[in-house]
């Protein structure tokens, strides 16, 4: 059995043929890349029933590849050449059937557990999910998610955030949670303690243990954690050379010279006003020094790197630089480039510090050209040193992150940080992936650099690391705690590498008066919180303070964690290194059907682009602003069809992609929906369209759905309605009908459960309804958010027309927003309404593609009826298609707002956080939510 080093070595007892035909077993398995060129040779190894296979070897050795090679699931780009995988004795299916197998009976944790949760949705949901995909109902699925989550160390509070509201170790548990909650026979774990602190890796430990005792079920895992491996491995597979060097304390000490570094009065947290991580924090770091930055996960340990990075700017606090104490601008954009270069800072997840399409080589040679000024040979040839010096070859210098290992890639992060000869290191877990070799090769390195005057600050959970620093700073109650280094973990003598154990100090329970009052001083003094009074349960309830929730003259903080979650959703869409290759012109990938929860048919969103353009078009535009820009689908499908465009998005993946294309007609710049009438934007407009030329049109599309309320919706349009040109549009596209939700839940419902009674089924659909993440809205509810502008505006409500009969057309709208036209005389009434066929099976009923066939020979549009959203008309003349918003803005509107639901459940997870935070000793009580008064008046449904 080789690897494509020296031999790979098997240890553990010896097992005769039957029981080895009784596990889970390799033989001669052979792995190629697409150039042919061997990954694995030969590769054999046998994970007993009952027992725990550990593939151990240094980073990049293919630990990786030989786990998903025993899954069967390669990576693209790897295939299998020979030998063969069996489990008790059978081959493992390929294919679909294969893909259906890993689904139902085997549990995966991947080495990016973030990247790999939705990060739409609460872990708790996604762990529910797992769980009900295997077998028991929904409420016995949510209840094995709570009682797994919490076992792994994440409360309800961790459990019902979603993913980026997550340090990289909480991540890392719901992933776990996700791989075992079901139970299943066979797991395939990824560096399952990579990220976690001592505590957490324990209670990890105890789970992993606890589920081989009753001797059925396999556990596969690729890891560098002796103490794992000394407490669970069964058989042990070594790749290249056994790990015998520990990271010990370095022998000599480097000298240290002056402050290089200082932070002073430092108040951190998640967002301008929320929970406080880190309060009158304090540092000093000096030339040569090490220090490690110690503290249990989610402390706030990346984000103090991330401050003194200028990534993260303070609340309040200073930062200064050298022993003169110059002032440093708490942002990186204020700093100049001497100090960006002086300053390098490496993050905990090397997904993301890595360009997904340059190569290593070029990662780290571009470093060089920017600090150096280096040519470019000159530069590539430095960067294969200085990648050798991280201990990669120049294979891998040649290889994307995609086809890097977790610790190449850490690797890679840190040739480039050194590349650009900075005097302080500011580095996030950046031996975690890391076997103990070459982890020591790495702090070696580093202290050959410490003696020519560079400063590391290292966020760790390794002990041996912070072994061998000079001093570290514990992250404790809010504060930062100075001490010497505790000295290395010495294995127990009875039994190498084996681990030690840990005592706990319990919370103590809130019982006394003087707990009471403490909480509710700190509650109450909290900048989101109006109010605290008594729940019936014997907990709290908190009542938002309005500024919190206010949009203007900037959102507040609660508003700003909404439109921050969605800024994440649509970074990741457009940024996943493993997502599909899209056409540049046409992303129609990725609108999956919520009634079947598989993607639409690409034919029909082609005909809902196009019957979007079609209408944007009918308004005759020369200069189109389009905010939520997107994949840029409209940025193409409006090239060369008008003068101008300007697109601009909250997402900065969406941006660079768009900008990369170098469209000629476009300008794409990142900004929110609420930021239309800021400085960029205008820039923006005055650029593309020329000075004092407005745009004609503003095409909203898509984009309401992801609104929090119609607050928001209001100060949206009415920046919009100022901005556009006097006769011109605003088309507020694909708006989801809130006269509908109730049809819409109902026959989603009926879709995923065909034998479910009609009472189940409406039962379901006021659950799915209240859960509705999108808002939607009716026309009477969009007319209210357009109106008092001071301008006059007409709306045209119009009916989804495309063939296919999905949730696009049936509960889909456009509302065309006419700005200041000319008022027109002896208006035409529309034509009687007839009933939609998509929504009734009433015997005259049409469908909205039918009635737009016989208008279009009549030059008409199929409107959506006003007061029945069931029901459709047509209307000829250009009067008669559109009607003054405060005409209509004196019905009962309604519309679903998200924010409330968002509300009651984020406020309550960060309240509990900022009170862990700053009363530690204290168990913080059970938090709700008052419903806050609506903002505009609406029947929230």
């Amino acid at each position: 059995m080789t690897s494509p080093g020296p031999a790979a070595l098997a240890v553990g007892p010896a097992a005769d043929s039957t029981a080895c035909a009784e596990g889970l077993r390799a033989d001669g398995v052979c792995v190629v890349d697409a150039a042919g060129r061997p990954i694995l040779e030969g590769f054999g190894a046998h994970a007993p029933v009952g027992g725990v296979l550990a593939l151990v070897g240094p980073s990049g050795c293919g630990k990786t590849t030989a786990l998903r090679a025993l899954l069967g699931a390669l990576p693209a780009g790897l295939r299998i050449t020979g030998g063969a995988v069996t489990w008790r004795g059978a081959a493992l299916p390929t294919g679909r059937a294969g893909r259906v197998r890993r689904l139902r009976h085997i549990g995966l944790l991947g080495q990016d557990p973030q990247g790999a949760l939705d990060p739409r949705r609460p872990v708790v949901d996604q762990v529910t999910e797992a769980a009900a995909d295997r077998g028991p109902d929904r409420r016995a699925a949510r209840e094995q998610a709570v009682e797994m989550l919490a076992r792994l160390g994440l409360d309800d509070a961790l459990a019902g955030r979603r993913p980026r509201a997550l340090s990289g170790g909480q991540a890392q548990r719901a992933g776990l949670a996700v791989a075992l909650v079901a139970d299943p026979e066979l797991v395939f774990l990824d560096e399952p303690t990579a990220s976690l602190d001592r505590d957490a890796a324990e209670q990890v430990t105890s789970l992993l243990r606890e589920r081989h005792r009753d001797g059925s079920r396999a556990t596969v895992m690729a890891t560098h954690d002796r103490r794992l491996i000394a407490e669970l491995a069964d058989v042990v597979v070594r790749f290249d050379r056994p790990t015998t060097r520990r990271v010990a304390p370095r022998r000599a000490p480097v000298p240290v010279g002056p402050v290089v570094l200082a932070a002073r009065g430092l108040e951190l947290g998640h967002a301008d006003s929320g929970p406080v991580l880190l309060d009158e924090a304090g540092m000093t770091l000096r030339a040569g020094e090490f220090v490690a930055l110690l503290g249990p996960s989610g402390s706030g340990k990346s984000t103090l790197l991330r401050a003194l990075a200028g990534l993260h700017p303070p609340r309040a606090g200073s930062l200064h630089l050298g022993a003169e104490e110059r002032s440093l601008a708490v942002s990186a954009a204020a700093r100049s480039r001497a100090d960006l270069r002086r300053i390098q800072y490496i993050g905990q997840d090397s997904r993301d510090e890595l360009n997904p399409a340059h190569r290593a080589i070029g990662a780290v040679a571009r470093a060089l050209r920017g600090s150096a000024g280096l040519a470019r040979t000159p530069a590539r040839d430095e960067a294969l040193r200085v990648l050798a010096a991280v201990g990669l070859d120049p294979a891998a210098g040649r290889r994307r992150p995609g086809r890097l290992s977790g610790g190449q890639r850490q690797r890679v992060a840190l040739a480039r940080a050194l590349a650009a000869r900075p005097e302080i290191l500011l580095a996030d877990e950046v031996t975690s992936a890391l076997d103990a070799d070459t982890a020591a090769a790495l702090l070696d390195l580093l202290d050959g650099l410490r003696a020519d005057g560079l400063a590391v600050l290292m966020a760790t959970h390794d002990p041996d690391v912070a072994a061998r620093a000079d001093r570290v700073l514990r992250v404790a109650a809010g504060t930062l705690v100075e001490s010497a280094p505790d000295p290395p973990d010495e294995p127990d003598p009875a039994r190498p590498d084996h681990p030690h154990h840990f005592v706990r100090s319990p919370r103590k329970p809130m019982t006394h008066h003087q707990d009471d009052a403490l909480l509710l001083r700190e509650l109450r003094a909290h900048p989101w919180v109006a109010e605290v009074g008594s729940a019936p349960d014997g907990g709290l309830v908190v009542v938002p303070h309005p500024d919190a929730l206010a949009v203007r003259p900037a959102p507040g903080g609660l508003l700003r964690e909404f439109l921050d979650h969605w800024s994440d959703v649509y970074d990741w869409v457009y940024d996943r290194p493993d997502g599909p290759e899209r056409p540049a012109d046409a992303d129609l990938s990725g609108w999956l059907a919520s009634d079947t929860g598989r993607p639409l048919p690409a034919a029909h969103m082609a005909d809902w682009r196009d019957t979007t353009t079609a209408l944007v078009l009918s308004c005759r535009p020369t200069r189109v602003l389009e905010p939520g820009c997107g994949s840029g689908m409209f940025t193409h499908a409006l090239g060369g069809r008008v003068s101008a465009y300007v697109g601009t998005d909250v997402s900065g993946a969406a941006v660079d992609r768009l900008r990369a294309q170098h469209l000629p007609h476009a300008t794409i710049v990142r900004a929110g929906a609420h930021e239309t009438r800021s400085p960029v934007v205008a820039r923006a407009l005055a650029e593309a369209f020329g000075p004092d030329m407005p745009p004609d049109l503003i095409l909203l599309n898509s984009v309401t759905q992801c609104f929090p309320d119609l607050a928001y919706l209001r100060a949206v349009l009415h920046d919009l309605i100022a901005l556009v040109a006097p006769g011109g549009y605003v088309l507020v596209g694909d708006i989801r009908q809130a006269g509908l939700l109730d049809h819409y839940c109902r026959w989603v419902e009926r879709a995923r459960d065909a034998d479910a009674s009609p009472d189940q089924i409406a039962r379901r659909a006021v659950v799915r309804a209240a859960q509705d993440e999108e808002m939607s809205l009716d026309p009477r509810a969009l007319a209210r958010a357009a109106s008092g502008t001071g301008r006059r505006v007409e709306l045209s409500v119009r009916a989804r027309t495309m063939a296919a009969d999905t949730e696009l057309t049936r509960y889909r709208y456009d509302a065309l927003l006419r700005v200041d036209a000319p008022a027109d005389s002896a208006p035409t009434r529309p034509s009687t309404s007839v009933p939609n066929a998509l929504l009734t099976d009433h015997a005259h009923a049409r469908t909205p593609h039918e009635l737009h066939l016989d208008a279009a020979t009549r030059d008409a549009v199929v409107l959506v009826d006003l007061d029945d959203p069931t029901r459709l008309a047509v209307a000829g003349p250009d009067n008669a298609r559109f009607r003054p918003v405060e005409d209509l803005a004196d019905g009962p509107p309604l519309a679903h707002e998200p924010l409330p639901a968002f509300v009651a459940r984020r406020l309550p997870e960060l309240l509990r956080d900022h009170l862990r935070t700053r009363l530690p000793t204290i168990t913080p009580p059970r938090l709700s939510v008052a419903p806050p008064d609506t903002r505009e008046a609406a029947s929230v449904r």
